[in-house]
């Protein structure tokens, strides 16, 4: 708590921001290329604390995981926390962050939806991507519509576009539509992801994830991140620095 708000916004901006700008900036035409390496300087206070290191830790412990998660295309990730730690403000916060020009996020968050899963199919969550794309959800063949989302998503990426699909609160979602979403990412003839989905859910969610049904969609998961509350020693610890 000695690290003033201002001094580690600095700090992330530097550390965090600036790097993850410049990786953008270049990623697009090293994808089009089909080749290239990004070098990003790391330090051993990610994963070791220093005293009055604060913020400097932060920063590079965020940077190593950022780029680990966004970098490397994963076709799922999954990030896991109970209600009222703040994922869904972490979030909206990166969101904020990202830049539209090289990476498109569609944000599906339907509580409705969401709430009353018994009557909810695949093919309504592939309509609500349809909307965050701003296209007409007219009735269709199922398989139609992914065909036209991957279509859009190989577009995307050879404009140096990622696209990141956020399900807000999947833990609601059904073993039927969670079984299903691998469709979404294997794009053929492309071996690598050309689009991300982020699974954000209560800790349940990995329980679910787990089942014989979903093996499918587990061997998909590249990334899992969870969000734990301090112990009291370590809100103690951390209440003293």
């Amino acid at each position: 708590l000695d690290t003033e708000c201002e001094d580690l916004s600095r700090v992330l901006e530097v550390n965090l921001l600036g790097p993850f700008r410049l990786s953008k900036a270049v990623a697009g035409s090293m994808a089009l290329r089909g080749r290239g390496v990004i070098v990003h300087l790391s330090s051993d206070a990610s994963v070791q604390a220093y005293p009055n290191w604060g913020a400097y830790s932060v920063s590079k412990a965020a940077l190593d995981h950022l780029l680990r998660g966004i970098t490397a295309r994963p076709g799922i990730m999954v990030f896991l926390g109970e209600s009222g730690l703040g994922k869904t403000t972490l979030l909206r916060a990166h969101l904020r962050q990202m830049d539209a020009q090289s990476i498109k996020t569609l944000y599906i968050n339907n509580p409705n939806l969401a709430y009353d899963n018994s009557k909810v199919q695949f093919r309504d969550l592939i309509k609500s991507i349809y909307r965050e794309l701003g296209l007409e959800t007219e009735e269709r063949q199922l398989s139609e519509m992914i065909r036209e989302l991957h279509e859009i998503f190989i577009a995307e990426y050879k404009n140096g576009v990622n696209v990141v699909i956020v399900i807000d609160d999947a833990h609601f979602l059904s073993t039927e539509i969670l079984k299903a979403l691998p469709q979404l990412v294997e794009i053929f003839p492309y071996e690598e992801n050309l689009v991300q989905v982020v699974l954000v859910g209560q800790p349940q969610l990995e329980k679910q994830l787990q089942a014989t049904e979903l093996r499918e969609l587990e061997q998909r998961i590249q990334t899992v991140v969870k969000i734990h509350p301090f112990t009291a020693k370590e809100s103690e610890s951390y209440i003293q620095q």
